[in-house]
């Protein structure tokens, strides 16, 4: 089982608020976890319900729905006002059916992608300049740590097109946004291996 529990440190590093979710180290749902891109989704909470009013959710999921929602469902949730929450260090539930894309199997993102969540309502909520300065710091930052290159930044439409509409952003546009971010930010230190 793999984590992704440098990205504390190389968040910090790269000049982001980040706030450490009680448990997130050992947090994951059980499976493999062997991360080799990232995925964009962005919530459906409504502006006026706050900075990170999912933040709950994202951790504990919900049992009662239908089918059953089984936290955590992201590995970084961003707050509004650009906060990264750091949810989970191991797997979580929320790619859900989809792909193939790249070399990631479909129906296999939750093993292979870090999952990153975006308080936005996603229904004509502008993204403010400090939110996506932010999402560009975050999306570099674990991309470096992957070793990968913005191409291995997803959007959840992508993943599942005709499934998912997150985030409503042109990716195309938004990678070369992470793309220019990743070539001014620190190299991530990670523990040896």
């Amino acid at each position: 089982m793999s984590s992704i529990t440098w990205m504390e440190a190389a968040l910090r590093k790269n000049g982001l608020r980040v706030r450490k979710v009680k448990g997130w180290k050992t947090r994951e749902r059980p499976g493999t976890f062997a991360p080799r891109g990232v995925m964009f989704h962005r919530t459906t909470s409504g502006r006026s319900d706050g900075n990170a009013p999912l933040l709950g959710f994202v951790v504990e999921g919900d049992v009662d729905a239908t089918p059953p929602l089984y936290g955590p469902l992201c590995n970084v949730l961003v707050a509004r006002n650009g906060t990264a929450f750091l949810v989970a260090a191991g797997r979580a539930s929320h790619a859900g059916a989809g792909g193939p894309w790249r070399n990631i199997p479909e129906d296999s993102g939750n093993a292979y992608l870090i999952g990153v969540e975006v308080e936005n309502d996603g229904v004509g909520e502008p993204w403010s300049s400090e939110l996506l300065q932010a999402c560009d710091v975050v999306f570099a930052t674990l991309l470096l740590g992957l070793g990968r290159r913005s191409g291995w930044l997803v959007g959840h439409k992508e993943w599942a097109p005709g499934r998912k509409s997150d985030p409503n952003i042109d990716m195309t546009k938004y990678r070369r946004r992470v793309s220019a971010e990743m070539r001014t930010l620190a190299q991530v230190d990670l523990p040896p291996r």
